[in-house]
């Protein structure tokens, strides 16, 4: 839809600027998805596993490392709890 500057009203441009309709006697399409699964075969993990919690805490260890080790570069030391 384009609007006319003059008095700010909507004008359709073309037949391809209008709302699509369905054809007579067809079926409502479905809204929202559907109960079924995509693939039943697909294995479902569940978000934490025992993998995932490992590599965070290898992560913040590798990182408080690489601090440590810039902030000894720099001439300062990890603060003390």
């Amino acid at each position: 839809m384009k609007f006319r500057k003059s008095h700010r009203e909507e004008v359709p441009v073309s037949m391809d600027d209008t709302a699509p309709s369905a054809p007579e006697g067809a079926a409502p399409a479905a809204s929202g998805p559907s109960d079924a699964p995509a693939d039943p075969a697909a294995p479902r993990y569940k978000f934490p596993t025992w993998f995932d919690l490992l590599a965070l805490v290898g992560l913040f260890v590798v990182i408080q490392l690489v601090v440590a080790f810039v902030l000894l570069l720099a001439g300062a030391r990890m603060p003390d709890a």
